[in-house]
């Protein structure tokens, strides 16, 4: 007798006002597990962003998961963010929009890269002004490749996985 694969349902649409889309946001009645795998930054408030059912697969596969496990059903899902639309504050956590920024544009920082348990450390240059909590997008310095990453502790960035273009 076969095993049924648990079925990942992807809505067409979702909306979601976090700044983290979670695979239970696009597709409902998870298992907590599934339901907390990252996808990614949600796009910025009033806009939108399409995520493919491979990038979800490719998601799963580095959290961990196989995604030929899964009936995963549907071929994408546009995500919308609500919120204020606008500058960069909307992102602050707890700085505040009249905060000094901790880190200026083309200040190299540290990157920490991190997925499940792994952490990977790396510099990069920092592509704008930033200060703690915020959003900033950064080149790394050894393949030049733009990532995305929350400014944490002073110049220490936590990189959201998926965001390496």
């Amino acid at each position: 007798m076969a095993v049924a694969m648990p079925e990942v349902a992807l809505q067409p649409q979702a909306t979601v006002d976090t700044t983290e889309v979670t695979l239970g946001q696009v597709a409902p009645d998870l298992h907590p597990d599934l339901a907390a795998v990252n996808l990614g930054s949600a796009p910025v408030p009033g806009t939108t962003r399409y995520i493919t059912a491979d990038y979800i697969r490719l998601r799963l596969r580095r959290c961990g998961i196989r995604p030929e496990t899964l009936d995963l059903q549907g071929e994408g899902v546009t995500v919308r963010r609500t919120g204020a639309t606008g500058t960069q504050a909307t992102e602050r956590s707890t700085a505040g929009p009249q905060a000094l920024p901790l880190i200026k544009r083309n200040q190299l920082v540290e990157v920490a890269v991190q997925c499940g348990g792994v952490t990977i450390h790396t510099t990069g240059r920092a592509a704008g002004d930033a200060s703690e909590g915020d959003l900033i997008e950064i080149n790394l310095a050894t393949t030049n490749r733009k990532v995305t990453g929350r400014v944490s502790r002073g110049t220490i960035l936590v990189v959201i996985p998926g965001s390496a273009s």
